[in-house]
């Protein structure tokens, strides 16, 4: 864990920072921020696969309400077109890292409350349930393509922490990429179902890479270590992913083809822009920098949409959002 005034004054004052208090910085930023204790989170050896913060208690049954900013303690599903936005009931207050399943249904998240574990519950926040039971921590989880099973990344010991892969009732818990001498973290699938792309923070090798589920063979598709927050194209052919910049807090989007080659940036402004999501032929990502003074400092995001010309301001100021199969988001307010 880093020094947290350490970080703070590297990201206010943009000092430059030594490589090892860089790399301690975004990996705290992965996991305090989705997709991801990003989270994730969130870039590699740091950047989030974004740390969504979910304070609700159970909320009322009620109506929409009308498009702008919305109550804070709300989970909430957002047309990304008129911005108007529908809550979740019964949210447990401390959901990070939300997926929603293929068909709409149910939404896998982790819970930072004690050791954090899996959950699931309906789109309506019905039918909560607990899926791990691990002694250290799981987090992440990501949906497979026909949602029948559910990636997560595990922390522990050497032996045990890496990604792993379960049924979507939690049973037959699988270890499928591990390294002793390295940190193998948010698990994604790909759209066959065949294969994980995840990031592998710190030395030697970090980066992003492919697992082959059936033979264990993995790929390396980069070999820098601000890379972080890996993403398929709906049709396997590309990788979405966020890089980090030569300053600090910058971090990019970058698209590469699946194998790796072809690497180009897609989206460039000068900003913290995490967590790319493929929505409907455009690229959904995140937007923000925590200031990382206080343990329980929050971090904020604004959500945008890439549509492949042109960069537009979804909603602002939330903890987090995910893509839904309906095309809307999922999205958690922080809390007042």
């Amino acid at each position: 864990m880093p020094d947290m005034k350490e970080v703070y004054e590297m990201v206010t004052q943009q000092t430059p920072p030594k490589p090892d208090a860089l790399e301690r910085q975004h990996r705290e930023q992965r996991r305090l921020s989705t997709k991801r204790q990003v989270g994730a989170y969130a870039l590699v050896a740091g950047l989030v696969a974004l740390a969504v913060v979910v304070a609700a208690n159970v909320l009322p049954q009620s109506d929409e309400t009308a498009p702008g900013r919305v109550d804070p303690t709300r989970l909430s599903i957002v047309d990304p077109e008129t911005g108007r936005t529908t809550p979740v009931t019964g949210a447990p207050v401390d959901a990070i890292g939300l997926d929603v399943s293929p068909n709409g249904s149910t939404i896998a998240f982790s819970s930072k409350k004690g050791v954090g574990q899996i959950f699931t519950m309906g789109i309506d926040g019905s039918y909560l349930r607990q899926l791990t039971d691990d002694p250290h921590q799981a987090i992440a989880p990501d949906w497979s393509p026909n949602g029948d099973r559910i990636a997560y990344t595990a922390f522990g010991d050497t032996a045990s922490r890496g990604i792993y892969v379960m049924d979507a009732d939690g049973s037959n818990q699988t270890l499928v990429v591990n390294d002793p001498d390295a940190d193998e973290l948010f698990g994604e699938w790909s759209p066959d179902g065949t294969s994980i792309v995840f990031v592998r923070e710190g030395d030697p090798k970090p980066g992003i890479y492919v697992v082959e589920l059936s033979t264990g063979a993995r790929t390396r598709l980069t070999r820098e270590f601000g890379d972080g927050d890996p993403t398929w194209a709906d049709d396997g052919a590309s990788i979405v992913f966020a890089r980090l910049g030569e300053a600090v807090p910058i971090a990019d989007i970058w698209i590469m083809r699946a194998d790796g080659s072809g690497e180009r940036e897609l989206v460039a402004r000068d900003a913290w822009d995490l967590a790319p999501e493929w929505a409907n032929g455009s690229v959904v990502f995140q937007s923000g920098i925590q200031p990382l003074a206080f343990d329980d400092a929050v971090t904020l995001y604004d959500v945008f949409v890439f549509d492949g010309s042109s960069t537009r301001l979804v909603i602002a100021d939330v903890n987090g959002a995910t893509w839904m199969p309906s095309g809307q988001l999922l999205v958690a307010h922080p809390a007042s």
